[in-house]
């Protein structure tokens, strides 16, 4: 029996489709299906810090967070074809400090509770949700169904015994603006009412900065910093305060104010290094959104599709493809470029294999 030709459509695969289509064109499996030719950092410590609490949250093998990452750590380098960055040293003692001090803010917070369905808890959970794309246009295109793919970080369960999505971030700085915009959260919120034929009330939005809180400096005059640009936390600076002065009431009033400044970032959801953020989606967002996610594979699915570039000044840091693309332009051996940059996507996670 021959397997059916799927067209499988990524949220990603979304975004890159209206940011430039030639980069979608290159990238996307039902193009060309390329990726860049070595480990980038950022995207190999995501994955990394996404396996460790997707165990930690799941079966729990390693017991600690940081245990699984060094785990992952040591399938990458392990795994045929896998790698790892070339600071991949540097990358693992920020993630797993990151991890670390992830359980000390665990202490004090909302834990949530892992949704388990028959023995297995929903952690990384992959989804293929067939889409209802008219015949004509699939035979045109070749392929006889059409999917929308995902993975969920972990669903979970409030103290009330609602579900919600919960999704890990990690970034330089916390994204504040776009939630009401985002087509995960939304996609994701209608995927997950597919999934699990049940109400889905949200998503938490759940960032980590890649940056760990640091003891407050002790400045030459023998005083402690009140730099407006100090990674720290409430707890860190009131324990050099009581440190270094007894106690709080004895230190200097800059001193106290910027503690009590501290005080009033931090809060049951929040800290200058870890939040979370809960998302709501109404049922005619949902709906709303499953019409554009058909809108846009239709367009995907057109075999006359133009094919073009979408030049900006951000391609310089997010395009892998920048060199090929440019030369392309410029009418010089862009293909020699590109098959000397690119491979082809593989199983980018043979490393599960080792772990």
């Amino acid at each position: 029996m021959t397997e059916p030709r799927i067209a499988k459509i990524r949220t990603s695969d979304r975004s890159t489709f209206k940011r430039c289509r030639r980069k979608w064109k290159w990238s996307n499996s039902m193009g060309d299906n390329l990726q860049e030719d070595q480990a980038r950092g950022p995207l190999w410590g995501g994955t990394g810090f996404h396996y460790a609490l997707e165990d930690y949250h799941g079966y729990n093998k390693y017991g600690h967070p940081s245990e699984a990452f060094r785990a992952y750590v040591r399938a990458t380098r392990t795994a045929v074809g896998q790698g790892v960055p070339a600071d991949f040293e540097e990358l693992t003692t920020l993630f797993t400090g990151m991890l670390d001090y992830y359980m000390e803010w665990l202490k004090n917070r909302e834990t949530f509770k892992t949704l388990w369905i028959d023995g297995v808890p929903q952690v990384e959970v992959r989804f293929e949700i067939p889409l209802p794309i008219p015949q004509d246009i699939l035979d045109k295109a070749g392929y006889d169904v059409a999917v929308y793919q995902g993975t969920i970080d972990r669903m979970v369960i409030d103290d009330k015994e609602r579900i919600w999505i919960l999704d890990h971030k990690t970034a330089r700085a916390f994204a504040l603006m776009h939630f009401e915009t985002d087509p995960q959260v939304t996609s994701y919120c209608w995927a997950g009412s597919v999934l699990f034929d049940k109400p889905i009330t949200g998503f938490i939005y759940q960032q980590y900065k890649k940056d760990l809180p640091h003891e407050p400096e002790i400045l030459k005059s023998g005083k402690i910093s009140t730099a407006k640009n100090m990674i720290t936390t409430h707890a860190l600076y009131k324990k050099a305060l009581v440190n270094l002065y007894g106690e709080i009431i004895k230190s200097p009033q800059p001193n106290i104010d910027f503690l009590n400044a501290l005080a009033a970032k931090e809060g049951p959801e929040e800290d200058s290094v870890i939040r979370r953020d809960y998302v709501f989606r109404s049922q005619q967002q949902l709906e709303s959104e499953g019409s554009r996610i058909l809108q846009e594979t239709i367009e995907m699915l057109n075999p006359e599709l133009p094919i073009y570039t979408n030049a900006t000044r951000d391609c310089a840091w997010d395009c892998p493809f920048l060199n090929p693309c440019v030369l392309m332009d410029c009418g010089d051996n862009w293909k020699e470029e590109l098959g000397l940059s690119t491979i082809k996507r593989s199983n980018s996670e043979m490393w599960r294999r080792y772990v």
